[in-house]
């Protein structure tokens, strides 16, 4: 959701994820329709949005927090991408 000043927020469902990021910091964005992402996802797609990593702010406990790869057969993601996936 973003506010009037430029800054998206978000996080997961259970609300024990937060993170926040400028619009300014964003890299690129899409939305991608391969079958890893859709797996990753449950869905038909992942809405992908690239942030520099010292510029994404995450708040959350830590215990509550999987790391993982994404290996996208759309955007060319050398290494992978690192997310954060919340496990309650």
């Amino acid at each position: 959701m973003m506010n009037e000043n430029n800054v998206e927020t978000g996080g997961c469902l259970c609300g024990k994820i937060k993170y926040e990021f400028n619009r300014k910091d964003v890299v690129s964005s899409g939305h991608c329709h391969c079958k890893d992402c859709q797996k990753i996802t449950g869905s038909g797609k992942a809405t992908i949005v690239f942030v520099p990593t010292k510029k994404l702010e995450i708040n959350s406990d830590s215990s509550v927090i999987k790391g993982f790869h994404i290996r996208c057969s759309y955007f060319d993601l050398h290494p992978p991408t690192h997310s954060i996936v919340c496990q309650s």
